[in-house]
């Protein structure tokens, strides 16, 4: 019989406070449909962030080092 196994990896941002721009990037690791997010411990600015990409804007070396 022949199984198959499914792995993906996701990054999602989620709003730190309404008072400034800041988002928390998590990690969102899927196995067999089996979901688990992480928190990274890494923070972006909202006019930095692509979400239709899920990536942040490469525009310093920061950014840069994130999306590697």
């Amino acid at each position: 019989m022949l199984q198959t196994n499914t792995f993906g990896i996701h990054f999602t941002v989620r709003e730190r406070s309404k008072k400034n721009s800041e988002l928390t990037v998590y990690a969102r690791i899927t196995v067999n449909k089996s979901r688990c997010e992480l928190a990274i411990k890494r923070t972006v600015k909202k006019e930095d962030w692509k979400f239709a990409r899920g990536s942040a804007k490469p525009k310093t070396a920061e950014l840069k080092h994130l999306n590697s």
